[in-house]
């Protein structure tokens, strides 16, 4: 099984570069392609994406799952749709996901949706339950969708 994952980014220095970490150093039975859209950042955005690019080059993940591939593209875009646009256009995986640049995946995030879509292979889709977390590292979960009666 193959996953494609999708980051669009301009100017994201400062959290790019966990964003990019979480993504590539997931573990399981499955490949990875992930696909960078840069549109002509001005800050340290583009350092940060060659960094991990040349660690993919030089095959630093692959004892990590069954291969890893990445691409960037660098060039200016209409804002970030037009970037995930031009990056969902590119995929070639039988899971397709995006992350903007500010946020991070769990550990092994990318093996529980394999095995998932190997336990029912009938689905065509699932969603996740929004976690967010503060400068100091801490998470909390928002169930979305789901009402109750305080009284």
């Amino acid at each position: 099984m193959k996953i494609s994952i999708v980051t669009a980014v301009y100017n994201g220095e400062v959290y790019l570069e966990e964003t990019i970490e979480s993504v590539l150093m997931q573990r399981g039975n499955f490949e990875l392609e992930y696909i960078l859209i840069d549109g002509m950042s001005t800050d340290k955005t583009a350092t940060i994406i060659q960094k991990h690019k040349n660690l993919v080059n030089t095959g630093f993940y692959n004892d990590r799952n069954l291969g890893v591939t990445m691409q960037v593209i660098t060039e200016k875009d209409n804002g970030f749709y037009d970037g995930l646009v031009k990056g969902l256009e590119r995929v070639s995986g039988d899971i397709v996901a995006y992350i903007n640049a500010d946020d991070f995946y769990f550990n092994n995030a990318f093996s529980l949706i394999t095995n998932f879509f190997k336990e029912y292979p009938e689905k065509t889709w699932v969603s996740g339950i929004q976690n967010s977390a503060n400068q100091d590292g801490n998470v909390w979960s928002l169930l979305l969708g789901i009402g109750y009666d305080s009284e």
